[in-house]
């Protein structure tokens, strides 16, 4: 069995991502696939950051909003991933040179 840890990118694009409509910290949780100590201390980089932002619900929880930039970081991780796909034309020619 092979186990596998995120890299800390992939894990501010999973919390940008489900954030992008606006996510409440147990939406984020669950898709994210965080528990809540962690997912606290990302959220908190991510907004100091300027990537993400709390909109105070009037009558419940805060949503979480991806901002500008993080939608900007989002789009450019997911260029930079298809680079880096397994099946990616470019990631076979490499392979192939060896």
């Amino acid at each position: 069995m092979e186990f596998s840890r995120r890299h800390r990118m992939d894990i501010a694009y999973d919390i940008l991502k489900v954030s992008e409509d606006g996510a409440y910290k147990t939406h984020i949780v669950y898709r994210s696939n965080l528990n809540s100590k962690l997912m606290a201390k990302y959220l908190r980089a991510l907004i100091e950051s300027g990537m993400l932002r709390i909109q105070e619900g009037e009558d419940g929880p805060s949503v979480y909003r991806t901002t500008e930039k993080g939608i900007l970081f989002v789009r450019s991780y997911e260029s930079i991933r298809t680079v880096f796909d397994p099946d990616s034309k470019m990631l076979l020619a490499i392979k192939h040179e060896k």
